[in-house]
């Protein structure tokens, strides 16, 4: 039982280790520093919930190996950018561009909190808040209270 901890733990590694050793080697400094931000930032366009650098999917390795080369070619991350939204759309990016078709994405947030809010201020209208005892309703409830300690 003993080797097998250590066995598993290195079986649960490879993986990870599989997807770190396809990182291209650059000649620029701080171009691995680039490349690591862009693959964090570019969402996977087949898992949609992890991006392309925790992807093992094919077109995440080969979005990597576009970026890596697009950065060895002297482009931008801004250029690097619109290149992969302009071939797989604004849902490539966790920051989707304020515009017509992206709107909703960016007001829903906000509408929901308004009409959360709305929803709040309407109950408390409808439920007010127990308004306060008279001394008359104050001394029926300290009766009451006294004779139900008493049974």
């Amino acid at each position: 039982m003993k080797r097998l901890l250590p066995a598993l733990l290195l079986a649960c590694t490879l993986p990870l280790h599989a997807a770190l050793s396809d990182a291209p080697a650059f000649t620029q400094p701080g171009d691995n520093a680039r490349y690591q931000a862009l693959i964090k930032k570019t969402r996977c366009p087949t898992c949609q919930n992890s991006d392309i650098a925790e992807s093992n999917a094919p077109l995440a390795r080969q979005l990597r190996e576009q970026i890596a080369r697009q950065i060895q070619e002297g482009r931008s991350d801004s250029e690097i950018a619109a290149w992969l939204q302009a071939r797989y759309g604004d849902f490539v990016t966790y920051d989707p561009p304020l515009k017509s078709q992206t709107l909703a994405l960016w007001l829903a947030p906000f509408a929901a909190m308004l009409a959360a809010a709305a929803w709040w201020w309407r109950a408390r209208r409808r439920h007010p808040v127990a308004h306060r005892l008279s001394d008359a309703e104050k001394r029926e409830l300290q009766q009451w209270v006294a004779e139900t300690e008493k049974n």
